[in-house]
Order: C-alpha cells, then structure tokens, then sequence
C-alpha cells in the first residue's frame, strides 16, 4: 500500500525530479560535448569551400543538442528550486528529496478538503480519517511535529517551510521515527487557500519565526493583521493560532495585531514554559533558553468575520518597526532576540553619548 493510503500512478521519486530543476541543466550538461561548430555565416570566402564542407560534414556527425523546453512542472508548492536555498556545505539537495520523498507532499493543492481522510493510512475496514489536522508553519527541522505526533496519533501533523534544507531534514525525521500522521509541505504561507479548505485546520503553530525588524520588511510577517486574517477562514470555528517566539518586540507587535481584527485571545504570557510545560522542547528552544531567552506565546482563536477595512488600516497604522518596541533597558544584561543586536548596539551607544556630552556641558557650567 502507498505510504499515506493514497494511490498513485507513479512513484513519489518519479514526480520529484521535474520539480528539483534538474533533468533540463542536466541534458544540457550532457550534451555540451556536442556543440557545432559555427561557420559564421558569410565570413567564408570562396577559397574557404573545402574547409566549409568539412564544418558542415562535422556538424551532420554531431548534430546540435535538441531544444529542451523548461520544466513544466509548478512552481508552488512542489518547485523546490525556487525556493530559498541556503546549503550545508556537502549537501546534496536532490539526493536528500529521493530519501525523504515519501514524506514529502509535492502536490499539496490536490488534497485540498480532505487531507484528514486522504493521509490516514489504509486499514482492513477501508478508510478512515485523522480526527484533526495541525499545520506548523515554519516547521524547521521538524523535532516539534515529531515530538507532537508521536503524543497525538489521531491527528495529522503536517509541517511548512521554505527552506529546502529544512524541508527534507524534516521529512527524514518522520521517516527515522516511522510516524504515520506526519509529512511536510515545502511552501510559506502565501497560498495557504490553495492547500486547505476552509474550515480544514483545527490548529496551526507558529514556532520562533523570522521577526523582520526593519518597517519595510514589516509586511513579511507571519503575524499581521493581514495574514491572520488569511489563516482565520481555513481553522474551524473552535480552531486556535499559537505564536510562540524568543523576541519580545515581534510579541509585543503581533499582541494588538490579533486584537485589532477581532481575534479572541485565550492567552498571552511572557513565559510559556511555565504557562504550557506540556509543549515539546525543540533542540532550537533548549539552545535558546540555555542563552537566557525566554519563550513568549499568544494563544488565540479566530474572529467570527473577515477583517474589515477600518481593522486592517488601524493595524497598519500601529508602530511597524520592531525598534518601537524595544524595552526601556534595551534588554541591559539579558537575552537579546535574534536581528535586533545591531539596532540595541546604535542606541545603547547612543545614550552613551548623550550622556557623556551632558556630563560635559555639567562640567563647563
């Protein structure tokens, strides 16, 4: 039976390898041995016949590689090669996707609505279906749906990640735990409506994403006001959204972003290990709270309508810089959060120098 109880015409590897961008570079690598040789059109003289006819006799021997059209396969959500790359030295991306292939769904758009049933492993009574469906956005190298999975054997955790190399780290740790109710999407969450149906997701996690410091990049956030109101449709109506970061600004901007469209937060602390010591503890958490951070969450369930304009406008015009939300002490001998040293750096000297040009006009007076 397939991996996922699900039935296909070729094997998962087989329908990989258009989407890797290889097998066009690849022909064309190959082939390179057999370029013609240019006769230049009309620089031959007519004293040049014989030599002609030698490049032409040539060219018939070893004729000119066929035209190989771009692959054709989609870009989203299976292109991994249009994907932010960022490779380990040694790392052979191709080779780690043939590994990991059967826990990696390429054609995601195709479960669209019925991924609890299209997922469940086929069984002697037929088919049956995962009672909920979790996404975990921005899964990384997937230790917390592991770690989930293993605990929740009737839910289908299903991690999402635009980095490729995270991609098949993950889908290897699936594999290596033989876990049946996990697999991974490569993918953001720009599409997310083309994946799932609404109603489809009974929760979604968001574990330690990029915070963007900077108000241009503000909208690259996975906690505006603008994508929560993309997740709320797809989660059921007793559905939850958790936010769970190391950076205190990005919790201190995406608190009011919940609340400014409508969304019911059930909780919000500055310390989630104590409020939920449940949760799983990523390697990435560990190595984090080892440095002094600690773990900021905001729990909460969707709005009962759509954002309205005025909503989406008033989020907007909350502090879009991460800089805004900066504690008063500018984290003096804590954990700084990841991006913002070079900022807490300008304006820790900052002070100091307005401090040390006070002290001078204190002296001269």
């Amino acid at each position: 039976a397939p991996r996922y109880g699900r039935s296909r015409a070729t094997p998962r590897t087989a329908r990989l390898v258009p989407s890797i961008g290889i097998s066009c570079s690849n022909a064309l690598i190959e082939n390179s041995s057999t370029t013609p040789i240019q006769t230049h059109g009309a620089r031959h003289s007519s004293g040049s016949r014989e030599h002609a006819a030698a490049i032409s006799d040539a060219n018939d021997r070893h004729p000119p590689p066929r035209h190989i059209p771009p692959c054709s396969a989609p870009r989203y959500p299976g292109d991994l090669s249009a994907m932010h790359a960022r490779m380990p030295k040694n790392f052979v991306l191709d080779q780690r996707i043939e590994r990991a292939a059967d826990a990696i769904e390429t054609g995601a758009a195709a479960y669209r609505g019925r991924w609890a049933e299209a997922c469940h492993p086929l069984t002697e009574h037929g088919t049956e279906r995962f009672e909920r469906v979790h996404l975990d956005l921005g899964c990384g190298k997937g230790a917390y749906i592991a770690a989930m999975a293993a605990r929740h054997p009737d839910t289908l955790f299903i991690g999402m990640d635009s980095e490729p190399v995270c991609v098949v780290h993950a889908a290897q740790l699936v594999l290596d735990r033989g876990l049946k109710n996990a697999l991974v999407i490569p993918g953001d969450a720009a599409k997310l409506d083309r994946i799932f149906a609404p109603g489809e997701l009974s929760s979604i996690s968001i574990n330690f994403p990029t915070p963007h410091p900077k108000r241009r990049n503000a909208r690259l956030r996975v906690t505006t006001a603008e994508h929560l109101d993309g997740y709320r449709p797809l989660l059921k109506a007793d559905g939850i959204l958790a936010l769970r970061t190391d950076s205190l600004p990005l919790y201190e901007f995406s608190l009011p972003q919940f609340k400014t469209i409508g969304w019911n937060v059930a909780c919000a602390t500055h310390d989630d290990r104590a409020a939920h010591p449940d949760q799983p503890i990523t390697e990435y958490e560990q190595r984090l709270t080892e440095q002094g951070a600690t773990v900021h969450a905001v729990y909460a369930r969707p709005a009962a309508q759509p954002a309205t304009q005025e909503q989406l406008q008033a989020a907007l015009e909350l502090p879009q810089s991460l800089i805004d939300y900066l504690p008063e002490d500018l984290f003096a001998g804590e954990y700084i959060p990841y991006g913002m040293s070079y900022a807490i750096d300008n304006l820790r000297n900052r002070r100091h120098h307005l401090a040390a040009r006070k002290d001078a006009y204190s002296d001269r007076i």
